[in-house]
């Protein structure tokens, strides 16, 4: 006898889990609630820059690009704080890829790999080159070694 549910609740699938995209909201919401009220404000600010560069306007989209640069130089900054502090570097990591993985899709690798070697983590650079932005990579960070 099947048993009728309620108007609004959540069904399980045959193995007893919850709807992906209810567990992943929850994620979300999880970490959010975790998130310092630092990392939160870097957080929304990073969305914030990132919806803007999207903007028709090209005085918009260059106001967010040099905010997000110096956004770039925040984190670095707070970085360095917390590791001397020897606190979580975790939520400021998440951030760290995303700002990486942006500055990667829209041609700006110096900025990318001086954010990597800020937070001396160069090896995130592996997941972010493909074939369109491999050359500008090498070349930036081969002038880099030079100094």
């Amino acid at each position: 006898m099947a048993v009728d549910q309620k108007p609004g609740a959540s069904s399980t699938s045959p193995d007893g889990s919850k709807p992906a995209s209810k567990v992943t909201k929850k994620k979300d919401e999880k970490k959010e609630e975790d998130l310092s009220d630092e990392d939160l404000a870097l957080k929304q600010q990073l969305e914030l820059y990132v919806e803007r560069v999207q903007d028709a306007d090209q005085g918009v989209q260059k106001l967010a690009l040099e905010s997000m640069r110096n956004l770039a130089g925040e984190i670095s900054q707070e970085f360095a704080k917390r590791q001397y502090d020897d606190m979580p570097l975790d939520t400021l990591m998440e951030l760290v890829q995303q700002i990486v993985a942006f500055h990667m899709k829209h041609n700006a690798e110096p900025e990318a790999v001086d954010l990597l070697m800020e937070v001396e983590d160069l090896e995130l650079l592996v997941e972010h080159v493909d074939a369109t932005n491999y050359k500008r990579a090498c070349l930036y960070l081969t002038s880099s070694s030079r100094i």
